[in-house]
This record gives structure tokens, C-alpha cells and sequence, in this order.
């Protein structure tokens, strides 16, 4: 018997429903109405119903049960989405990777009931593999469909994704998210999204779904009737265009690469959101996308483990998101008003611990609160600016630098794209400030020195300064300083005498 909602989407934490029941409803209200597009290949409501029914009864046969957690491969949208689809609405947990993610991701595959990888791809080590072959996908896209407008096969507190961390300053961590936090996340990126329901809502997909952020943008838009669209046959800038895109987010990075592309005389999107993830956005990247390329642009400052915590202003300001409550404290623990401190963060549907680490667990969940490792001040009660992260502080003889400020200052410097500067440990007991930078074709770092001793207090004027090609980054483009500074070891060690 289905329980589908006569008014929908509902998104109603007590009674969470799988993304299919939503394209079911669709599939009936309105068929024709293109679901997903890939490039310029295009999928309705009612096939895409019909394909999921058809994984439905294709997966069921991998003899997996409720509560299984299996990891797909990122290959294309369209039947990544899919097969999501159909796990979900079997009971079954899934978690996205790609193959990018190998590396930092051998504990998802040691978890994972099953693992199924694009055979062109790395062949993952795991307990159980099923390879994504164009053959088995045309099998499970030739079946009869099964009915996926039944009823949940799981309770609301069943966990039903498995998402990675970013790993920004050490292991990477997982969190599992239960069907009732799911339906949270996705009504709070509803709400952030500022969209209303049925209306003509073009998302452009610009990061793959193993990115948080991006699978659940991606839900609310098939949610709420729009379509979602991933062309990377195109700039940016012409798939917005081309495909009349509504919503999009993108990271930091990718924003402010684009408009030093952006052609001045092309014409300005009508109806354009941009959200934006992986850090602050400049106020001069800010102010030119406002006049060139958006309507509006929201900036957010949050976590995997909460989701949104509060929207920022262009003054670095953010407003607290409904249903969540966020204290800054002293060493002591003590609330303080209007004073730096370090972040704390409780919310109804948060996360509550590492899957199968308690050591990570006891550190970040304590008495109920959060803690992302953050400094922040609060303004006045319900606002907050981020100041910095805590774990990133550099110690230089009893005093704490914020190091991202300083970065910011090394990529104003002509022929500097990147930098990061980290304290490495060293087995005196003392630290070594190392600042790494990746450079602009045939900048030498010779020539550059000076300007960059220039930027630096004097208290690390001893900093080794090491030239990389690239620096490691995390899928939402922060910075991996734990890497950096494995890199770093193995380049001093080849250096040594």
C-alpha cells in the first residue's frame, strides 16, 4: 500500500520517504517532464521511475539485505543515480566514491558489504567486488520494472547513506546518516536553497555525487520536480546558458576561475542562485558575480556532521539556520559573547559519532555538542563569523597565527596560484614553518622570495619556503595540511646531505 503524499514534497523528518517515492509521484503528475539530463541526453519523471524499478529488481539480486552498506563508483549521473535510488528504496546503505578517492578511502572499502567499481577504473581492495560493465548495466536497463511506490522498507532511524570526510587535517572520517537525518538535510538545503516546489528549478550538477553537498542539492532538486543537469562538455558559463540553469553550486575555487574568464559582454543570466562551498568567498569575487553572472549568491559556513550551520553576509557575518545551536567557549568551556572562542555546534539531526572510530568520536562529540574545530566569534546572539580553524593555528613561541590569512596574502602575489602554510613538526620537539607554493608556468621561486618575506611576521622569518606542482585538496577544494606535510617530509629527506 503506498503512503505517498497527496501534497508533496513534505519532507517530514517523522516519516522519511526514499527519493523514489518522489519521482513515482512525478512519474504520475507530470511523465513527461525531464528528471535528468547528461550533456544533451535527457531522462523523464516516468523513465526514470521505470529505471529505477528495474534496478530495484536487479539489485535485489546481489544477495545483499537491509542495512548493508555498499559503495558505488562514480561514473555517469544518470545510472550513479539510479542504482542510489534503488539501494535506498531496498533498505540498503550506500556511500559514492570516486576514483580519485581511492586513495584515502581503503576503510570505506574494508566496511562495504559490496563494492561496485567502473572496470576501467583501479581495481578497489575489498571484501566483495561487482564491476559496473556496459553488459550488466544493458541487462538491469532491459528488465521489467518493479513497483517502487511501497511502502519504506526501513524505519526512520535506519541509516541509509554513508558519507566520507573531508580528511582537510588528518584520517579521513565516516559518518552515517539515518533515513529521519536524511529527510533533515534535505529540507534544510530546501529551505537554503530558497525553492519552491513544482517550479521550473534547473540545477546544474557541477561536483560528482560523492561530494555531500552536492548528492543532497541533487535530491532536493528531483524532490521538488526540477531537473538536474551535468554537461562538462561545456565552460561553465555556456551551461548555464545553454541549459537555462536556475541553481547551482560551486566551489570557491572553480567561482573565481571562471570570472576571470567570464566575458564581459555575454548576457547576464536572468534567474540565476549560486551556492557556494569550500571556504570564504572574496568581496571583489562576490561583488562580480553579483553584477555579471548571479541574482544571488549564498555563502555557508558548515560541516558533514551538521550540514548548514549558518549563511554568511558579505561582511563575513552568518545567520544561525533554524534548528541549530551554536556557542563560542573559552578554554574552560565557558559561552562567551562578542569574543573569540572556540565553536561549538548542537543540532537535533546532527551526526552523534565517527562510524567505527571512537577515539575521532570522544574528541569531536562531547556532552552533546559538536565540536568542527573552528574559532568564531558571536557577535549578538543567532550570528556568527568564522574567524579560523583551531586545529590549523601556527605556535610560533607562544603565539597563535591563523594561517589563512597569510595565505591569502602569498596568492595576491603575481605568479603565485597556491599556498599553504603549515608547522612541521620536528623531532626536537619544535616546529618548522614551511610555506609551499605552486607557481604560474616559468615563475621561479628565486625571484619571489623576497616579496614573500616581505608578507611574513618576523617571528617566522626563518620559514623554509618549497616549491610543489600542486597541493593536495579534498573534493570540496580545502587544502589536506596533513598531506602537505607528509610531502614536505619526504622533500626535506631527499634534500638532506
Amino acid at each position: 500500500m503506498s503512503r505517498l503524499p497527496n501534497t508533496f514534497p513534505t519532507f517530514d523528518t517523522a516519516n522519511p520517504a526514499p527519493t523514489a517515492w518522489y519521482v513515482s509521484a512525478y512519474a504520475k503528475k507530470k511523465p513527461n517532464a525531464i528528471a535528468v539530463v547528461d550533456t544533451d541526453r535527457e531522462w523523464s519523471y516516468a523513465e526514470m521511475h521505470r529505471d529505477i524499478g528495474r534496478f530495484v529488481g536487479a539489485l535485489g539480486q546481489l544477495s545483499l539485505s537491509p542495512g548493508d552498506i555498499v559503495a558505488v563508483e562514480w561514473t555517469k549521473i544518470y545510472p550513479h543515480w539510479i542504482m542510489l535510488q534503488a539501494f535506498e528504496t531496498l533498505g540498503i546503505v550506500t556511500a559514492s566514491y570516486s576514483k580519485t578517492d581511492l586513495p584515502y578511502s581503503q576503510e570505506l572499502m574494508d566496511t562495504a558489504t559490496l563494492v561496485l567499481y567502473a572496470p576501467k577504473s583501479p581495481k578497489p581492495r575489498a571484501k566483495r567486488l561487482h564491476a559496473i560493465t556496459p553488459d550488466w548495466l544493458e541487462h538491469c536497463f532491459a528488465r521489467e520494472p518493479e513497483d517502487t511506490s511501497t511502502d519504506c522498507p526501513h524505519p526512520s532511524d535506519q541509516p541509509v547513506r554513508l558519507i566520507q570526510g573531508s580528511g582537510t587535517t588528518g584520517k579521513v572520517k565516516m559518518m552515517l546518516v539515518t533515513a529521519q537525518a536524511q529527510e533533515y538535510r534535505v529540507r534544510q538545503h530546501l529551505w537554503r536553497m530558497n525553492i519552491t516546489p513544482n517550479e521550473d528549478f534547473r540545477h546544474l550538477v557541477d561536483l560528482p555525487l560523492n561530494v555531500s553537498s552536492s548528492f543532497y542539492k541533487a535530491t532536493v532538486c528531483l524532490r521538488s520536480g526540477g531537473t538536474c543537469i551535468w554537461d562538462k562538455s561545456k565552460r561553465l558559463l555556456d551551461a548555464i546558458n545553454h541549459h537555462g540553469i536556475t541553481h547551482t553550486t560551486l566551489l570557491i575555487a572553480s567561482l573565481t576561475q571562471n570570472l576571470k574568464q567570464f566575458p564581459r559582454k555575454l548576457q547576464k543570466p536572468e534567474n540565476l542562485t549560486i551556492l557556494t562551498i569550500g571556504g570564504r568567498l572574496p568581496e571583489a569575487a562576490r561583488e562580480q558575480t553579483l553584477r555579471y553572472l548571479a541574482k544571488s549568491v549564498v555563502e555557508s559556513y558548515g560541516s558533514n556532521e551538521v550540514t548548514s550551520i549558518a549563511d554568511i553576509d558579505p561582511n563575513g557575518v552568518g545567520e544561525i539556520s533554524p534548528d541549530v545551536t551554536v556557542e563560542i567557549i573559552d578554554e574552560n568551556g565557558k559561552p562567551l559573547l562578542n569574543q573569540a572562542g572556540v565553536i561549538r555546534v548542537k543540532s537535533t539531526y546532527m551526526i552523534t559519532g565517527y562510524f567505527n572510530d571512537p577515539a575521532a568520536t570522544k574528541e569531536k562529540f562531547q556532552d552533546g555538542w559538536f565540536y568542527p574545530g573552528d574559532l568564531g566569534i558571536m557577535p549578538e546572539p543567532g550570528k556568527l563569523q568564522v574567524i579560523g580553524r583551531s586545529d590549523d593555528l601556527l605556535n610560533l613561541s607562544g603565539l597563535k597565527v591563523e594561517p589563512s590569512g597569510l595565505e591569502r596574502k602569498f596568492r595576491a602575489i603575481p605568479s603565485v596560484k597556491d599556498a599553504c602554510i603549515t608547522a612541521l613538526p620536528q623531532p626536537d620537539g619544535g616546529n618548522q614553518i614551511c610555506i609551499s607554493l605552486v607557481l604560474a608556468k616559468n615563475a621561479r621561486l628565486e625571484d619571489l622570495q623576497a616579496k614573500i618575506f616581505k608578507t611574513i611576521p618576523p617571528l617566522i622569518s626563518n620559514a623554509k619556503i618549497v616549491k610543489f606542482d600542486a597541493l593536495p585538496k579534498t573534493n570540496t577544494g580545502k587544502i589536506q595540511r596533513n598531506r602537505v606535510n607528509e610531502m614536505l617530509r619526504e622533500r626535506l629527506e631527499k634534500e638532506r646531505p
